[in-house]
């Protein structure tokens, strides 16, 4: 089985371990022990799954929502005879999106993102990170990722950190999403350790407001520490949910000569460091 296929399979996986007999999921299962990228990723994902069962139970459900739906069914019934014998299953599939919608299940499409700026870029990162997401592809290596990054529409050379580029042998998941009008591609890099690093490439020209070279804005946000810095023609973060992993020792090639890596406030001071937004 292979990751993209064992990911769609655990993408319906429930939280609460209602699956774990399920023969299904039991390869899928498997993969996420002998797959360290692939077992970070699930934990992640189990993690936003329960988030949103949590929500969701919390939401309080009408106590007429039952005799609604039912005197819908007698009337709609009535005008076209056998519809809701032959569409039950539907009926009661559209009153649960219903409650999901209701209750933040598309927690991407439909939140407020904040507007384009460098402030704001590590945030729609994090966010993303806690969104539904689906890999577009897995590039063997990074030549397959640039290809990639190409047909979304971006010139250029991928501008990739020495650090990263020498993890890919697991590949590199690809996927892009919409900012207010403007893309954003999405890298993922697996570490030895099970570590995912999450690279957003954009152009810069789509963010009004700019960095100086070399400086690299660090915070935390959501559970993840980023690392935002701009580069020739492009914005970029780097995002982990690892804190033990000091990401700017990744970087010192990107910004190597522009700014004393000693200059960096150490990790945990308030300087340049945003407080964690809970």
């Amino acid at each position: 089985m292979i990751n993209k296929t064992a990911t769609q399979l655990l993408r319906s996986y429930r939280s609460d371990g209602s699956d774990a007999d399920d023969p299904v999921f039991q390869e899928a299962l498997k993969q996420t022990g002998q797959d360290p990228g692939l077992g970070q990723w699930f934990k992640e994902e189990q993690a936003v799954d329960e988030v949103i069962r949590t929500k969701l139970s919390e939401i309080p459900v009408p106590g007429s929502l039952r005799d609604d739906i039912l005197a819908m069914q007698a009337v709609h019934a009535k005008a076209t005879p056998g519809f809701f014998g032959r569409h039950r299953g539907g009926l009661w599939a559209m009153a649960a999106a219903l409650l999901v919608m209701v209750g933040g299940g598309m927690l991407w499409m439909n939140q407020q993102l904040p507007p384009l700026s460098f402030e704001t870029y590590p945030q729609v990162a994090a966010r993303f990170m806690q969104s539904k997401f689906e890999l577009d592809i897995v590039a063997k290596d990074i030549a397959g990722a640039e290809q990639w990054m190409r047909e979304q529409g971006f010139t250029g050379d991928l501008p990739i950190p020495t650090a990263l580029a020498d993890v890919t042998d697991r590949g590199v998941g690809c996927a892009p999403f919409d900012w207010h009008g403007e893309k954003v591609l999405l890298f993922c890099f697996w570490m030895d350790d099970g570590t995912v690093l999450h690279y957003y490439v954009m152009n810069a020209d789509a963010l009004p407001d700019t960095l100086p070279p070399g400086e690299m804005r660090m915070a935390r946000y959501r559970g993840y520490q980023t690392v935002t810095w701009q580069e020739d023609q492009f914005a970029f973060v780097l995002t982990t949910s690892n804190f033990d992993l000091d990401t700017r020792s990744l970087l010192l090639d990107r910004v190597a000569g522009l700014r004393t890596p000693a200059a960096l406030p150490p990790i945990g001071s308030t300087e340049r460091w945003g407080e964690e937004d809970v």
